[in-house]
């Protein structure tokens, strides 16, 4: 899965740092100068025991971006095996960037008890970047979803904010809210998932090379404009 960010020249930073710097430790500022690390593990489909050992594994590997969501039902493993990593490692849990995921838009007051219970189930005190899933529920409810998450973020409990499979007028919608904007769709971080830690190692293993021009151009001439699942620009 690759996820968006919005940060100001995404695509220039890494073209200027492909070719010498990019490692495991590289980041991209956020729209809110708050940084996040370009490699990081996805948990989609990683349910109990298997949630917690593809963390740890991650974690082990040098990974320092987790990537859950309210819909995977697994905040509960990957916090827990955030916190059993960094005090084994005696590192800080500053050091481990997490991202989870609003499920549903579905008013002010209940997106607020959605809040809350990821951060009970992680058990990080803070999350590091909390994300509208996407964009069902209208636009009442997006805006509803919307400030209940800007107010805990005015709260310090949820450090960057931001959206996922927004389409333009999505977008719009909150620029002409008056809202804070969100700090993330725009530009991209990769975050392959895997239960198996062999995989979970080897798909670090992408910053000793570069794709040329005309590799670059033969991948891009297989896309068919396939959508292989809903389209959320369609939303309402």
């Amino acid at each position: 899965m690759i996820r968006a960010l919005y940060t100001p020249t995404p695509a220039r930073f890494l073209n200027e740092k492909m070719a010498t710097t990019l490692s495991m430790q590289t980041k991209v500022k956020l729209r809110d100068n708050r940084e996040i690390p370009v490699l990081g593990l996805g948990t989609y489909e990683l349910d109990g025991d298997d949630a917690y050992r593809g963390v740890i594994w991650a974690l082990e590997a040098g990974y320092r971006h987790i990537d859950s969501a309210e819909w995977y039902e697994n905040e509960q493993e990957c916090g827990r095996a955030i916190l059993d990593f960094c005090k084994r490692e005696n590192i800080p849990r500053s050091e481990i960037f997490y991202t989870t995921k609003l499920k549903y838009n579905n008013g002010y007051e209940n997106v607020k008890q959605s809040i809350e219970r990821s951060i009970k189930l992680c058990g990080l005190d803070y999350i590091d970047l909390y994300l509208i899933h996407g964009p069902i529920g209208g636009p009442q409810m997006r805006l509803e979803s919307w400030r209940a998450i800007c107010d805990y973020h005015k709260d310090g409990k949820l450090k960057s904010i931001g959206i996922s499979t927004f389409g333009v007028r999505h977008m719009r919608e909150l620029i002409n809210s008056g809202l804070p904007l969100p700090v993330v769709h725009q530009g991209y971080v990769a975050i392959p998932k895997s239960s198996r830690q062999a995989r979970i190692v080897s798909n670090t293993n992408i910053f000793d090379f570069e794709l040329s021009e005309l590799e670059m151009n033969e991948l891009d001439s297989l896309d068919e404009g396939l959508v292989t699942d809903w389209d959320p620009t369609d939303c309402p």
